[in-house]
């Protein structure tokens, strides 16, 4: 009903979901996927230093501390709130990120980790993730108790761990592609606008 009232007011559909692309057609609203993207390369990934990697200033911080409590044997590495330059280095340092988010957007930090080659472990439960499944280098489990097995399994098998970690490194880097980015928003501005009584008014609010 949300999606269906936002075309009832005359409002043209655009995300960079695919889930809430889905979601507005099978309510039978018409809503463009346009992705997203980056204009700026990422970074040769650096040499690997630490088996996990955690974001300490993040909303999940508390969560990941739990996984990684639960773990044997492993080095970790807890990120603090540095400079995006450097972030993307210290996420390149980890073979893998624990990455507990239950419920999000398109997260940026999976997004990059991925781009650095650190495989993330994530949770099933996130509906909106992009990226964080087999074919994007992720792993996912259906419960915080389940990651700390997972990762560890992960760590005892490193033809598995760097097969999964070169398709991160490409899938996320081509999720980002700008020139592709650019391409899908030129042909979203150049489709027909939709009719609808409250464009004109719409329009004039636009110019005003």
């Amino acid at each position: 009903e949300h999606y269906r009232a936002m075309a009832a007011l005359g409002l043209e559909l655009w995300t960079n979901s695919p889930r809430i692309a889905d979601e507005a057609r099978t309510a039978g609203v018409d809503c463009l996927l346009i992705g997203r993207g980056t204009p700026v390369p990422f970074p040769d990934p650096p040499p690997k230093r630490y088996d996990v990697v955690t974001v300490h200033d993040n909303r999940w911080a508390p969560l990941a501390d739990r996984v990684v409590a639960a773990l044997e044997g492993a080095t970790h590495h807890s990120i603090p709130r540095v400079g995006h330059d450097r972030m993307l280095q210290e996420l390149g340092a980890g073979r893998i990120l624990a990455w507990p988010s239950r419920i999000e957007g398109q997260s940026r930090v999976q997004l990059e980790a991925r781009a650095m080659g650190t495989v993330p472990v994530a949770l099933s439960s996130n509906r909106y993730a992009v990226g964080l499944d087999e074919e994007s280098g992720s792993v996912l489990v259906d419960s915080l108790e389940e990651m700390p097995a997972a990762i560890g399994k992960l760590l005892h098998d490193p033809t598995r761990l760097s097969d999964l970690a070169q398709r991160a490194a490409l899938t996320a880097r081509d999720q980002v592609d700008w020139d592709a980015y650019v391409e899908r928003v030129d042909a979203g501005l150049r489709r027909p606008r939709p009719s609808h009584p409250a464009r004109p008014a719409m329009e004039e609010i636009g110019r005003a």
